[in-house]
């Protein structure tokens, strides 16, 4: 890669594996230069870039061609990011896979540091990272920084919501195939889709807590559309991995009362999220679909369901707290107690400006 950024020279680790980093974009043509442009200044050098043009309309190719010569530019008919994630890797040839969302960046460390986990750590098969939100004035992390520096994440951690940043995962590229890549029927939640394929069948995961993955938050990106159309999926991603099912895409390592009680939760803060915005409908689908899956839910699920088919109003406002409550339960346990979880909430909510994103590089 030919870079015209010039970063701060380190000792990278002692072999030097071709990296693929793969972009999906679509019309991108106002933050793709900021993606590209922190692949650039990468510390480490051996990498191949390899952006799938995933249809779009605007200047997002002209762009690339004109600035970016160095990139793989690829382009596709519109088929969504899942779609363009494996094509991707099908075309990349790096030993190495690691994604990037086109209206993202990275720390200029982020591969460096990454290749040194899996260096020093042969039984790691998945590395993800921690990182910072940019939302408007807002800087704030996205996980803990006072955490471990390492974190072992298996399924059980993964699907009560303790996990990297979910864009920022790097892997072997045959481990990626191995799986099938991203679930291209998927229209969200892909991405703790695939984290859960490659813990649940037996590949270590690990989150490195540095933050080093920077994401860019904004009304109308992925990350805020509205529940009723993301919940469905929150519950489907759960479906395969009843330990009873023979058709599960590997050996469930979850016991049967805990992939209950994660499905029948999910099942009713997804219902309470659609029924606030009003899509009644999609939240009575997605009550079926855990009456379809549970002969024994947990008592409180199964005395929210019941109110449910009681009166709409009652389950919405009952549900709406058990909503808050988990919320609350699962802030509590993702940041370390509630010192952490009330220190997260000021930097979110209340602080208007928290400066530089570099304070928690």
């Amino acid at each position: 890669m030919s870079p015209n950024a010039s970063p701060q020279n380190t000792s990278p680790p002692s072999c030097s594996p071709l990296v693929s980093i793969i972009i999906p974009a679509y019309n991108a043509a106002e933050t793709i230069s900021r993606a590209l442009d922190s692949v650039r200044a990468q510390t480490y050098r051996n990498l191949e870039v390899v952006v799938i043009n995933d249809g779009s309309t605007d200047e997002t190719a002209a762009i690339i061609r004109r600035e970016y010569p160095e990139v793989r530019h690829v382009l596709q008919e519109n088929a969504g990011p899942c779609v363009a994630r494996n094509h991707g890797a099908q075309v990349a040839t790096g030993e190495y896979i690691a994604f990037l969302d086109a209206d993202d960046e990275y720390h200029p460390r982020k591969i460096e540091r990454q290749l040194e986990i899996f260096e020093k750590t042969p039984d790691v098969s998945v590395c993800g990272t921690n990182g910072v939100i940019i939302h408007g004035q807002r800087v704030y992390p996205f996980n803990n920084p006072a955490r471990p520096h390492l974190i072992d994440q298996g399924l059980r951690e993964l699907i009560w919501g303790v996990h990297p940043v979910l864009a920022s995962l790097m892997l072997r590229r045959d481990t990626f195939l191995e799986i099938g890549g991203y679930d291209a029927s998927m229209k969200r939640w892909e991405d703790q889709d695939i984290f859960y394929r490659l813990a649940g069948c037996g590949h270590k995961v690990v989150e490195l807590n540095e933050p080093l993955y920077i994401i860019h938050r904004v009304e109308g990106s992925r990350v805020t559309h509205a529940a009723v159309r993301r919940a469905e999926w929150a519950v489907r991603t759960m479906l395969p991995w009843n330990p009873d099912r023979e058709d599960t895409p590997c050996s469930s390592p979850l016991d049967r009362r805990t992939w209950a009680y994660v499905l029948g939760d999910r099942a009713i803060v997804a219902a309470a999220e659609c029924y606030r915005e009003g899509g009644h409908e999609k939240a009575r689908e997605i009550l079926s679909m855990m009456d379809d899956a549970l002969d024994r839910p947990a008592p409180i699920h199964a005395a929210l369901r019941r109110l449910a088919k009681l009166s709409w109003p009652l389950f919405g406002a009952a549900a709406g707290l058990w909503r808050h409550w988990r919320s609350i339960e699962r802030g509590y346990v993702r940041w370390g107690g509630l010192t952490g979880a009330v220190r997260q909430v000021y930097r979110r909510y209340i602080r208007n400006a928290e400066g530089d994103p570099s304070r928690w590089r």
